[in-house]
């Protein structure tokens, strides 16, 4: 088997280093032996492989001739099969952790499996657990966090199928646990261009969440003891600019279905923070319709929805809700304020988008905000006209609803009194005055009330005639100023009186004695 490593590197020393300097370091090598595990016949291997490389580099011709191979390009060093275990841990002690894994995991593989239960095995397993921590360090070091995960996910699946270690095994798996939150930064970093490794940080991140138990962490999970509260805000802080707002938006609103309410926060501040910087005003209507059902103690949410209703040009609501806010402060700021009272919500709304929205979001540019342009925004303004509108056929509909819902209540109380009335017997049907039960009771009420109506009649009568009788003296002292009958000899106009009184005398005589037999109990006919 070959390996890249050249006698310098397996020994420890410089190719500039001199004799006296190899045979000290080859005294150091000897005396510092890995105490891992590895078996006595391997650890042999290993000092007799060492001490030929310091015999060939401190003879000055062996040497030379060795110097002249490198030159011509011959780096590496050729391991017979039953030194080839020795020459993987020396390879490993020279600083060269990931190609000491990835070879040992191949000698590991079919068909090159050792025999079962062979000491090459034993001595295979265990450096290809080392190895693949020492990896994953290496990594850590150079801030590849997601390719040192990667080796410990592999040493792990190795341990496992070996059936070997299982120690080693379980201290690389909390290494794995503890990487999570780097690896997820790691991943959220890289440009968006690389789509397959952001989607796997978001899916990993998420996991991370809902195992903590939301944003909160009020499950036990097996990251709280590489990963308490306050380290986990710290770390949420530093990865969030990574994400873009509809990433922030779709995260926290899934977190907020699974009962974590700093999410529902967060998801209205995103909600916001995109509704204003890509004027989409109808996300406005989202973000406060989520923080209206919020319950967080200690939240003052009225400023905040005021300030939404500011950005949707309804300013005697935000006034309103400013005037609620349980913040004595900002309410004696706003009655102190110099100017008016909308100038001094502008300022309030101004410096919340500005220090607590706009912030934190891959793709938004923290920038001074400017309210007069939102407000010049054709798209915006269009957007208010048809939200007013849509408000006045809301109110219109309202009250159209209401005299319906009048006129029905009205309708179902008449239907339920008729239905009352179609259970009872007919002979007990409604006349005026009641229901009546006995049928000859009813039909002396009859009697009496058609008496009385009819006794009645003859004043209403009257009163209706002398009525007419006004107007007809009118009429026919028009008639006579018109035909200028009044010019006339007076005998005749005498005359005309006299025949009119007459004929008035006659009829209502006759009505009279009408109703005077009408009273006596006669039949009118």
């Amino acid at each position: 088997m070959e390996l890249p490593l050249d006698h310098f590197r397996l020994i420890g020393v410089s190719p500039s280093a001199t004799s006296e300097e190899i045979l000290r370091a080859f005294q150091l090598r000897l005396d510092k032996t890995p105490d891992e595990g590895f078996t006595y016949e391997v650890l042999t291997q290993r000092s007799e492989l060492l001490r030929l490389t310091a015999d060939l580099l401190t003879d000055p011709e062996s040497r030379r001739e060795y110097e002249n191979l490198l030159l011509n390009g011959n780096s590496g060093l050729d391991f017979s099969s039953n030194r080839e275990v020795a020459g993987l841990i020396l390879l490993w002690e020279s600083g060269s952790p990931k190609e000491a894994f990835k070879i040992t995991r191949k000698a590991l593989q079919p068909p090159q499996t050792p025999a079962l239960g062979s000491s090459r095995e034993a001595d295979l397993t265990l450096l290809a657990a080392l190895t693949a921590r020492d990896s994953a360090i290496q990594e850590q070091q150079l801030r590849s966090y997601s390719n040192a995960a990667d080796f410990l996910h592999e040493g792990i699946q190795l341990l496992q199928r070996m059936g070997k270690l299982g120690d080693i095994r379980k201290e690389l798996e909390e290494d794995l646990v503890a990487l999570l939150p780097y690896r997820i930064l790691d991943l959220l970093s890289r440009d968006l261009n690389d789509q397959e490794s952001h989607k796997k940080g978001l899916s990993m991140l998420e996991n991370l969440i809902i195992k903590r138990g939301g944003l909160e962490g009020n499950n036990k999970s097996e990251y709280k003891d590489y990963l308490n509260q306050q380290e986990f805000e710290a770390f949420f802080q530093q990865i969030k600019p990574f994400l873009t707002v509809q990433e922030q938006i779709d995260l926290f609103l899934e977190l907020q279905k699974r009962g974590s309410l700093e999410a529902g926060f967060l998801a209205f501040l995103s909600l916001t923070a995109i509704g204003f910087s890509r004027r989409k005003p109808e996300k406005l209507f989202e973000a406060r319709r989520i923080l209206k059902k919020l319950n967080l103690s200690g939240l003052d949410s009225m400023p905040l929805i005021g300030c939404l209703d500011l950005l949707l040009a309804d300013i005697q609501q935000a006034s309103a809700r400013f005037s609620s806010s349980s913040d004595e402060n900002l309410r004696d700021w706003l009655n102190s304020y110099p100017g008016n009272k909308l100038e001094a919500i502008c300022i309030f709304c101004k410096n919340w988008l500005e220090n607590d929205v706009l912030v934190g979001y891959r793709d938004i540019e923290s920038k001074e905000v400017d309210l007069d342009s939102w407000f010049e925004d054709r798209e915006i303004q269009e957007f208010i006209e048809k939200l007013e509108k849509k408000s006045n056929k809301i109110a219109i509909r309202s009250n159209l609803q209401n005299q319906q819902n009048e006129r029905e209540s009205s309708t179902k109380t008449t239907e339920d009194f008729d239905n009352l009335l179609g259970n009872i017997d007919e002979r007990k049907l409604p006349w005026p005055g009641g229901i009546k039960r006995n049928y000859e009771k009813v039909e002396t009420k009859e009697n009496d009330f058609n008496e009385e109506y009819f006794k009645k009649k003859p004043i209403e009568f009257y009163n209706f005639l002398i009525e007419k009788i006004a107007e007809l003296k009118f009429s026919f002292g028009e008639f006579l100023k018109n035909k200028e009958i009044i010019n006339r000899s007076p005998y005749l106009i005498y005359i005309y009186a006299f025949l009119i009184l007459f004929a008035f005398g006659i009829g209502i005589g006759f009505l009279r004695n009408n109703f005077k037999k009408i009273n006596s109990g006669g039949s009118y006919s």
